[in-house]
């Protein structure tokens, strides 16, 4: 009868181990994003929300890089961040988490006056976030000039 009980309470043991969560903080820079721009990414958040890979707890990076004549942008959605690298901020869009990454665009972002806040990126390991067969999720190439977000292209991840 002991035996059943100590084999009980390991087994208790095991499964609550395998519910644990973990979180990885990081100090960024908050930003604010100009309406247009945050327009813009509720039509995509939109248009994935549906998606049964979608979750809330994906994190939208923004690549920005400088081109000829303005920035391009690279939308994308991934299950973690690389928490060593140095991101240009982040922002919240309801509960959704941005992280922007190479340059930073003032036409579309405002620092908030050197703000950080704790950037919080949830580490499940019983909680597989299910990935489109490819292991990619959606993303969007945007060009922004002078405070205009123009679409350039999109690759959508058909949903189920």
């Amino acid at each position: 009868m002991k035996k059943n009980v100590i084999l009980f309470y390991l087994f208790l043991l095991v499964v609550s181990a395998g519910f644990t969560q973990t979180m990885d903080t990081k100090s960024i820079v908050e930003l604010k994003a100009n309406q247009k721009l945050v327009n813009e990414l509720s039509i995509l958040i939109d248009k994935v929300n549906e998606c049964d890979y979608f979750k809330t707890s994906l994190i939208w990076n923004i690549g920005i890089s400088e081109t000829e004549g303005g920035c391009l942008y690279n939308i994308t959605m991934q299950e973690q961040i690389n928490m060593a690298y140095d991101y240009v901020g982040c922002f919240k869009i309801n509960d959704i988490q941005f992280v922007v990454s190479g340059i930073m665009d003032e036409n579309l972002f405002q620092k908030q006056k050197n703000k950080k806040v704790e950037f919080v990126q949830k580490v499940n390991e019983t909680e597989i976030i299910k990935s489109t067969p490819s292991g990619d999720y959606s993303n969007w190439i945007y060009f922004s000039k002078e405070n205009n977000f123009i679409f350039v292209k999109e690759y959508l991840i058909p949903c189920n």
